[in-house]
């Protein structure tokens, strides 16, 4: 079946789930399944399939698929390999139309295991099923709050999309993103891809128009070719995030161990990131870190970057790591600089970085990013506040004085300042604008707004450089076009 022809709505927004294999016993994975599932907030029907019980977490339960007597648009397969055969066939004759298969013991074990895969993807071809998997973590889908993973996981609904060939390092991207203010619309754990692969998530990704940023874990790529289709269609509208794993020998055989994926040549799957106008990240951390800017922010428009700082030394680490990663740090207009002087102390930095030297004037900070972001000289800006866990010494310093709330007050005042100016000004202009702070206090409010932070200026600088270079591919492959 054509990825065109299959209804993609039915596997991200069914009515109808079947947990083949569901139990109420703690420790199972379909208790697991089933508990997260209906602690989601799923607002279809669940049914649960489990021959040795009548019903399972307070839902009435059912022998077998093929005995529910209404249409089942998904299923989700948690009983042991040795059944897994079986139980696709009966959704191929029930009719269902999507079944994700989480079990484990397949390809990537070999013998025995890879015949039975072999055998679910020719049902699956001979049927009209679409299978996930086998060996995989599950989906989730913001739209319907489908929470059919192997593992409880509520991430805040937003516009990343995630398609991962590991599900352990899909759940870390999302409880990343999800704690540091972005947030998810689909994820899928594609497991050993026995019938569905990776480029047919991604070309569905491409045109889904929740899905603002594509964000993926690759071990393998089965097809080279349609994989570069694919990656550009993407790239041409929206950004494309990944990481390459099983880029040594020995992350080669694990890869081969652990979802049957042959990984190929990291140099070959760099060029063709180059020629794509894929975002290549080194780890889980720069992934979440440029899905973060890419989600929840512009495209730079230029590689100008003007730093505001309460510290000299933080600010001449951003202007190394931004001038490192080939942005440049300007000089400031001479309007510009007497400007900022009409209200900065006499011994600021009169330049860019804009060093405040520990003021603690918080409109003054916020009047300078604005400064320098409606002046033209600047296509980006990164804001250094809190070098240090500010908030927690101020409540200790002012529980010395005796205030009585132990300057708790005084410093949620002063957070609540900063994350509002920080969206104001995020709001107001269209440049990308990333903060840098070592506080938690601040850095959790920052993401409960939506603002991208990051804890130190290289990493800030780093997404800014790779933003900045996905501008020039769409420059160069579409007139400069920011994505949709």
């Amino acid at each position: 079946m054509a990825c065109g022809r299959r209804d993609w709505n039915l596997l991200f927004n069914p009515r109808s789930v079947a947990v083949i294999g569901a139990s109420s016993t703690p420790g199972k994975v379909g208790m697991m399944l089933t508990s997260t599932l209906l602690s989601g907030g799923f607002k279809g029907e669940i049914y649960p399939v489990n021959p040795n019980a009548r019903e399972v977490l307070g839902i009435k339960a059912y022998p077998n698929v093929k005995s529910i007597p209404e249409d089942v648009d998904l299923a989700v397969v948690t009983v042991p390999a040795r059944l897994v055969v079986s139980a696709v066939r009966d959704c191929a004759e029930k009719g269902v139309s999507w079944c994700v298969i989480i079990t484990a013991g397949f390809k990537e074990v070999g013998g025995e295991g890879e015949e039975m895969q072999e055998e679910i993807a020719m049902i699956a071809e001979e049927s009209g099923l679409s299978v996930v998997g086998p060996n995989c973590m599950g989906v989730f889908s913001a739209s319907s709050s489908l929470h059919a993973l192997m593992a409880p996981l509520f991430p805040r609904k937003g516009g990343v999309s995630i398609v991962s060939q590991s599900g352990t390092v899909g759940m870390v991207v999302m409880d990343a993103l999800s704690q540091r203010g972005s947030g998810i619309a689909k994820f899928v754990s594609s497991g050993n891809e026995a019938h569905l692969k990776l480029e047919d998530y991604l070309e569905f990704f491409a045109d889904d128009p929740e899905t603002r940023v594509v964000v993926s874990f690759i071990e393998g790529v089965k097809d080279g070719k349609r994989f570069m289709d694919v990656s550009r269609k993407i790239t041409v509208k929206k950004p494309f995030v990944c990481i390459k794993a099983g880029r040594t020998g020995a992350g080669e055989r694990a890869a081969r161990s652990h979802t049957a994926s042959l990984s190929g040549s990291m140099e070959i799957f760099k060029s063709v990131a180059k020629q794509t106008g894929i975002t290549l990240a080194s780890d889980t951390e720069e992934l979440v870190d440029l899905a973060l800017a890419f989600s929840l922010t512009s495209l730079p428009e230029g590689r100008r970057v003007g730093v505001v700082t309460g510290g000299g030394g933080w600010g001449v680490l951003a202007a190394d790591a931004c001038e490192e990663h080939g942005l440049s740090i300007p000089s400031l207009p001479q309007e510009v600089v007497d400007l900022i002087s009409s209200r900065a102390p006499p011994y600021w930095s009169r330049g860019n970085p804009v060093d405040l030297v520990a003021s603690i004037n918080l409109d003054l900070y916020t009047w300078c990013c604005d400064v320098l972001l409606s002046e033209g000289c600047i296509d980006a800006l990164i804001v250094e506040n809190m070098a240090y866990d500010f908030s927690r010494a101020l409540t200790q310093a002012y529980s010395k004085l005796g205030s009585g709330d132990g300057g708790e007050r005084v410093v949620a005042t002063m957070i609540r300042k900063l994350s509002e100016d920080a969206v104001a000004l995020t709001r107001k202009h269209k440049k990308p604008i990333l903060f840098v702070a070592r506080d938690a206090m601040l850095l959790g409010e920052l993401a409960k707004a939506g603002v991208p932070a990051y804890p130190s200026p290289a990493r800030a600088a780093r997404c800014l450089a790779r933003m900045a270079e996905y501008k020039s591919y769409l420059e160069k492959a579409v007139g400069g076009l920011q994505p949709a």
